[in-house]
């Protein structure tokens, strides 16, 4: 790099050879550069049993310093030189597009040139890199909006109504157990009633599956709320039009506190009879 063009063009052509002969790309692990460094890398990651660290003359060279070497005991071979070892190879079909990248970008030596090239393939943000998944993963998504008269509205105005009734310090499981029994009471089980009235959805199922699931059934509720996905949010908006949906909302929250409290109440001295100190808990 600090050498000069003849030089490099040397140690480029070279670095081809190498990298052309052994199939595999060249990088640098910086923490493995000096012995120092290297010697805590590899205590760092407890690979001290495979490998060691020397400095030796690989030069044969006085005037240059010693080679921080780290040798692989177990496969009894040298893994890097001054921090410069091998990487997986890129000469496979599945990673063809890889190698062609670095064909143009490394056969190039005109520093203009591989600089443009450079910024080009930059900006083309090699499709299917490892950046560019990254940058998909992690680009900003929209903030899903709150629908009126939806599941999450309720539970915003529930968790106010739970927090200002003694439930502050309750688990959120807890909470979240509460308000899906008073969401299921209040609207779905009548909105279910009243679609079951007008389209039979359930008896046609039981029928046709030779079945008999009634209301009060673990399955009825998660099967009602399957056959009738697209027809639930337009009934549970009309009973949101009620006068007293209000109140028999905050009744059934009510209720619903004071039943899954005991629950609570009643793992929590089950969990008081056992020795937990033994298991060291923090």
């Amino acid at each position: 790099k600090h050498g000069g063009p003849q030089f490099r063009q040397e140690a480029g052509d070279v670095l081809a050879t190498l990298v052309g002969y052994l199939n595999r790309d060249i990088k640098k692990i910086n923490r493995l550069s000096s012995a120092v460094s290297a010697q805590k890398y590899i205590d760092d990651k407890h690979l001290g049993k495979r490998f060691s660290v020397q400095e030796q003359d690989l030069d044969d060279n006085v005037a240059t310093p010693d080679n921080v070497v780290v040798f692989d005991k177990k496969k009894n071979a040298i893994y890097s030189v001054d921090g410069y070892t091998t990487a997986v190879g890129f000469g496979d079909p599945e990673h063809l597009h890889k190698r062609n990248w670095k064909k143009q970008y490394y056969s190039d030596v005109n520093d203009l040139e591989r600089a443009a090239l450079a910024a080009k393939l930059k900006q083309q943000g090699i499709k299917g890199g490892p950046y560019m998944k990254w940058l998909s993963m992690t680009k900003p998504h929209k903030i899903r909006e709150i629908k009126n008269f939806s599941f999450r509205a309720f539970t915003a105005n529930a968790k106010k109504f739970i927090d200002a009734n003694g439930g502050t310090n309750l688990p959120m499981a807890t909470k979240q157990q509460i308000m899906a029994s008073a969401w299921n009471s209040v609207l779905i089980i009548p909105a279910v009633e009243i679609l079951e009235q007008q389209d039979g959805k359930i008896d046609i199922y039981n029928r046709s599956n030779k079945v008999n699931i009634q209301k009060g059934d673990y399955e009825y509720l998660p099967l009602a709320k399957r056959l009738y996905k697209k027809e639930l949010a337009a009934v549970i908006t009309q009973l949101y039009q009620a006068e007293d949906i209000d109140a028999r909302i905050k009744q059934a929250l009510g209720q619903a506190m004071q039943f899954y409290g005991q629950i609570l109440t009643q793992r929590q001295q089950q969990i008081g009879g056992y020795d937990l100190a033994k298991y060291k808990f923090q």
